[in-house]
Formats: structure tokens, sequence, C-alpha cells
């Protein structure tokens, strides 16, 4: 649902396609770079400190 909002928030904000284009290439560049660290992080750390890192990371990014 997010993906779309942003999209139409976007549209509206500019009415540019060209940045919607960007934003959208923006945010999916992120994700993927975020996603091969969490990949990297995963394979070289043990498994109970990382879940437990992330779940505490997950509950201070919710305040």
């Amino acid at each position: 649902m997010a993906p779309i909002a942003l999209a139409f928030a976007v549209l509206d904000a500019t009415g540019s396609v060209g940045s919607l284009g960007l934003v959208v290439g923006a945010n999916s560049l992120t994700s993927i770079l975020f996603l091969l660290y969490g990949g990297v992080l995963a394979d070289r750390l043990p498994r109970g400190p990382l879940l437990v890192g992330s779940s505490v990371v997950s509950a201070r990014a919710r305040r």
C-alpha cells in the first residue's frame, strides 16, 4: 500500500512522471542495498544475537 501512496503523493506534488521515476528508483535502490547488507550480516553473525538486535532496533524505530 505504501508504494502506491508514495506514487500518488509524488504525482500530486510535482505532476512529473520523471520525478516519480526518480523517487521509485531511489526507493528501490535503498531497499536492495539494505537487503544485501542484511544478507551479509545474516551469513556472518550468529542467529540468536542477530534476531535480538534486529528486534531491539525495530522496537526503537517504532517509537
